[in-house]
């Protein structure tokens, strides 16, 4: 063995051919540049992401937030990414190039910015695939990485205890929008009145930067609230429609062709996940790590102290929003024990356990129409994703779920298509349901019929939806008048019972009932109700419906 090692090592040792180094030589973003360059970031969440490059800039970076999402960028993202890629790193990759082809930047003087999680996700490996495809024709443009798990040590941007107060109230208030734009922007009487209230919005938040006070979080979410809470809203229900997904797809309109735009045009409701879901997701996955598998680190304790601040303040923020009559986002842990029941929270490759969590979360919410947004190449939301549509199916009956692949090939009609397809079932839900929830309901002892679910005769509660055949109260009148009125119900082929009754005590001793209780069938009371009224000029009881004058 020693005398292999000898030779072996002659050999190398002799050996003139030059040995070649893989290791990528790219330009690496100084602290220097921030005087020097701008700063390009792609368009995932236009709100969130426009108040965090806002902050950005008022702290002294040349930031700008890519719009381009036309197919150019997707032809550019196929040109320099390889085929098996995911689209969402295709999309970014295309979004960059596009913009530096556009003649808009100085080159020379350009750096590109991406978030990566630090997680088994394809997205911490986008950095080099972006600088391998940028090194082609920019290769004096440098990629910045803004994470939180050291995976880029050598980046000039700095990433301190301020700025991550900084992004994650950003993050909050851009959720908050996002929720409240969705839930007036389809029920607006003033055409327009949703998109001023968040343009206002997020000027009162990038004051708030201004001034220092973002952490006043409860006073800028409550003006927030009150700001939306004046936009004249219709009472017209609507099809709600939850996105759930790849992080990505999810939210970029470049990325799901606009989908929330599109299900707006249908007359939807969207109801979108918060980020901060996300963020609390990557938080609590640390400390998760150390519950199942032993595996604990130095940084364990820090996840866990920044996951319990960060859920303290989402509660507060969800009680402030139920005061002002808005749905309100998830409660995290309320999304953990939604996971507990489909799959179990080890399972945490890209959005994981998230994914199914979220789509039990909006079934338990009054949300039962969900798009699962695909992208090609993402393996752990076709499996955690698409793989637990039985399962919730069987949780959850009335679950309308639609999975929606987005990849280069697809062609937007293809994708609008399918989701007409669940939107049709999802309006024909909702006719039913509106149907059940017009028929009033009924008590067996009384006979009446109910505007709630509390009896207005005995005042119990236990009551049921009435049926046609059931018997319903329709008059209590004078005992000549209910024989009257029982004749003349006959006679027009209403089955009608008369029931005596006492009023006065005077009249239950000599034994004759003074009163009358006339029933029909509740198929045929609005008739009764109408031929009464006509010819006798008697007026129903309560809850029995009158037809509207002709």
């Amino acid at each position: 063995m020693k005398e292999n090692k000898r030779q072996s090592g002659s050999a190398c040792a002799g050996c003139t051919a030059d040995v070649a180094d893989f290791r990528d030589d790219y330009p690496k973003f100084t602290p220097a540049m921030k005087h020097t360059h701008k700063i390009l970031v792609p368009d995932m969440l236009p709100v969130h992401f426009g108040i965090i490059v806002d902050f950005l800039r008022k702290d002294g970076w040349d930031i700008e937030l890519l719009r381009n999402d036309s197919r150019a960028v997707i032809d550019e993202g196929l040109k320099h990414v390889h085929n098996d890629t995911c689209f969402p790193a295709l999309c970014v990759t295309g979004q960059f190039i596009d913009a530096l082809k556009s003649g808009k930047y100085d080159v020379e003087h350009t750096a590109v910015m991406i978030t990566q999680s630090g997680g088994g996700c394809r997205a911490s490996n986008y950095i080099p695939l972006i600088r391998k495809a940028l090194k082609a024709e920019f290769p004096h443009v440098p990629v910045i990485s803004l994470n939180f798990a050291g995976l880029e040590k050598d980046s000039g941007f700095p990433v301190n205890a301020k700025m991550l107060l900084k992004l994650a109230f950003a993050i909050f208030y851009g959720d908050t929008l996002m929720s409240l734009y969705n839930q007036c922007k389809p029920y607006e009487k003033e055409e327009g009145a949703a998109d001023a209230a968040r343009e206002e919005c997020v000027r009162a938040i990038n004051d708030a930067y201004d001034r220092g006070k973002y952490l006043h979080y409860m006073r800028i979410t409550r003006g927030l609230l009150e700001r939306f809470a004046r936009v004249p809203r219709s009472g017209e229900q609507k099809v709600k429609v939850g996105i759930v997904g790849e992080i990505y797809v999810k939210y970029s309109p470049l990325g799901n062709s606009h989908l929330e735009e599109f299900l707006l045009s249908e007359g939807c409701e969207p109801v979108v996940p918060a980020l901060m879901d996300f963020v609390m997701y990557c938080a609590v996955n640390n400390v998760n790590d150390a519950k199942l598998y032993n595996k604990k680190s130095i940084a364990t304790p820090l996840f866990a102290l920044v996951y319990r601040y960060l859920h303290h303040v989402q509660k507060k923020i969800i009680r402030l929003t139920e005061k002002y009559g808005f749905e309100p986002l998830h409660d995290f842990e309320h999304l953990r024990r939604c996971a507990d029941k489909v799959l179990n929270q080890g399972v945490k490759m890209g959005e994981g356990w998230l994914i199914p969590a979220e789509m039990a979360a909006l079934a338990e919410t009054g949300t039962d129409n969900i798009v699962c947004a695909q992208p090609f190449g993402c393996l752990p939301n076709h499996i955690a994703g698409k793989g637990a549509v039985r399962t919730l199916k069987r949780m959850y009956e009335h679950e309308n779920i639609v999975a929606v692949d987005y990849d280069p090939s697809a062609t937007k009609v293809n994708q609008e298509n399918r989701i007409k397809l669940m939107l049709a079932t999802a309006r024909e839900n909702l006719a039913a349901a509106k149907a059940q929830a017009a028929v009033p309901f009924y008590c067996e002892k009384c006979h009446r019929l109910a505007e709630g679910d509390r009896c207005p005769g005995c005042g119990k509660h236990k009551v049921r939806r009435v049926q046609a055949e059931d018997f319903c109260l329709l008059a209590v009148v004078d005992r000549m008048l209910g024989s009257i009125l029982e004749e003349a119900l006959k006679s027009s082929g209403i089955d009608a019972v008369n029931e005596p009754f006492y009023t006065h005590a005077t009249y239950a001793m000599a034994g004759n009932a003074d009163s009358a209780k006339i029933y029909v069938r509740y198929g045929a009371l609005a008739e009764a109700a109408a031929l009464m009224g006509e010819r006798f000029g008697v007026q129903p009881v309560r809850g029995v419906p009158v037809p509207a004058d002709k």
